[in-house]
Protein backbone atom coordinates (compact mmCIF):
# COMPACT_ATOMS: atom_id res chain seq x y z
CA UNK A 1 0.00 0.00 0.00
CA UNK A 2 2.76 2.45 0.88
CA UNK A 3 4.64 1.89 -2.40
CA UNK A 4 1.48 2.57 -4.45
CA UNK A 5 0.93 5.85 -2.61
CA UNK A 6 4.55 6.83 -3.28
CA UNK A 7 4.17 6.13 -7.03
CA UNK A 8 0.98 8.11 -7.39
CA UNK A 9 2.64 11.17 -5.80
CA UNK A 10 5.87 11.17 -7.84
CA UNK A 11 4.71 9.86 -11.23
CA UNK A 12 2.59 12.93 -12.16
CA UNK A 13 5.60 15.13 -11.32
CA UNK A 14 7.78 13.38 -13.90
CA UNK A 15 5.05 13.48 -16.56
CA UNK A 16 4.48 17.18 -15.90
CA UNK A 17 8.20 17.92 -15.97
CA UNK A 18 8.67 16.10 -19.31
CA UNK A 19 5.60 17.78 -20.73
CA UNK A 20 6.89 21.24 -19.79
CA UNK A 21 10.31 20.49 -21.30
CA UNK A 22 8.66 19.26 -24.52
CA UNK A 23 6.52 22.39 -24.79
CA UNK A 24 9.55 24.64 -24.26
CA UNK A 25 11.50 22.78 -26.97
CA UNK A 26 8.59 23.04 -29.43
CA UNK A 27 8.10 26.77 -28.78
CA UNK A 28 11.83 27.48 -29.14
CA UNK A 29 12.06 25.45 -32.37
CA UNK A 30 9.06 27.21 -33.93
CA UNK A 31 10.41 30.62 -32.88
CA UNK A 32 13.80 29.80 -34.41
CA UNK A 33 12.12 28.72 -37.69
CA UNK A 34 10.18 32.01 -37.86
CA UNK A 35 13.30 34.09 -37.25
CA UNK A 36 15.23 32.14 -39.89
CA UNK A 37 12.43 32.41 -42.45
CA UNK A 38 12.02 36.14 -41.83
CA UNK A 39 15.71 37.00 -42.07
CA UNK A 40 16.99 34.68 -44.80
CA UNK A 41 16.17 34.76 -48.48
CA UNK A 42 15.89 31.25 -49.89
CA UNK A 43 19.03 30.31 -51.83
CA UNK A 44 17.23 28.02 -54.24
CA UNK A 45 14.45 30.05 -55.83
CA UNK A 46 12.79 30.16 -59.24
CA UNK A 47 15.18 31.08 -62.05
CA UNK A 48 18.32 29.95 -60.22
CA UNK A 49 20.80 27.76 -62.12
CA UNK A 50 21.85 24.62 -60.25
CA UNK A 51 23.84 21.45 -60.67
CA UNK A 52 21.75 18.43 -59.71
CA UNK A 53 23.62 15.80 -57.70
CA UNK A 54 27.06 17.45 -57.86
CA UNK A 55 29.88 14.92 -57.95
CA UNK A 56 27.73 12.38 -59.79
CA UNK A 57 29.32 10.47 -62.69
CA UNK A 58 27.03 12.20 -65.21
CA UNK A 59 26.72 15.93 -64.62
CA UNK A 60 23.29 17.53 -64.87
CA UNK A 61 22.72 21.29 -64.94
CA UNK A 62 19.28 22.88 -64.79
CA UNK A 63 17.26 26.00 -64.08
CA UNK A 64 14.58 25.88 -61.39
CA UNK A 65 11.28 26.79 -63.06
CA UNK A 66 8.88 26.04 -60.19
CA UNK A 67 8.92 25.22 -56.48
CA UNK A 68 5.73 24.11 -54.79
CA UNK A 69 4.81 22.20 -51.62
CA UNK A 70 5.17 18.90 -53.49
CA UNK A 71 8.58 19.38 -55.14
CA UNK A 72 10.91 21.18 -57.56
CA UNK A 73 10.49 21.47 -61.34
CA UNK A 74 13.64 21.92 -63.43
CA UNK A 75 14.49 22.59 -67.05
CA UNK A 76 17.66 20.73 -68.02
CA UNK A 77 20.23 23.11 -69.56
CA UNK A 78 23.19 20.73 -69.90
CA UNK A 79 23.52 17.01 -69.28
CA UNK A 80 26.07 14.24 -69.77
CA UNK A 81 23.48 11.65 -68.69
CA UNK A 82 21.71 9.75 -71.46
CA UNK A 83 18.32 9.86 -69.70
CA UNK A 84 18.23 13.70 -69.61
CA UNK A 85 18.28 15.91 -72.71
CA UNK A 86 18.64 19.69 -72.93
CA UNK A 87 15.19 21.26 -72.63
CA UNK A 88 13.62 18.36 -70.70
CA UNK A 89 11.28 19.40 -67.89
CA UNK A 90 11.99 17.27 -64.80
CA UNK A 91 10.07 17.11 -61.51
CA UNK A 92 11.69 16.01 -58.23
CA UNK A 93 9.43 15.33 -55.27
CA UNK A 94 10.39 16.67 -51.83
CA UNK A 95 9.97 13.10 -50.56
CA UNK A 96 12.95 11.90 -52.62
CA UNK A 97 16.48 12.96 -51.67
CA UNK A 98 17.86 15.75 -53.84
CA UNK A 99 21.26 17.45 -53.71
CA UNK A 100 21.76 20.70 -55.57
CA UNK A 101 24.69 23.04 -56.01
CA UNK A 102 24.15 26.71 -56.76
CA UNK A 103 25.77 27.82 -60.02
CA UNK A 104 26.76 31.49 -60.11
Amino acid sequence: MVSQGWRSITQPFFITKNLVISIIVIIFTEHLKRITMATKKPIFSIGVKVQIYPGDTHSKFATIIDIDPVGHTFEITKSDASEYNVGDIIFWSHSSPLKMKLIK
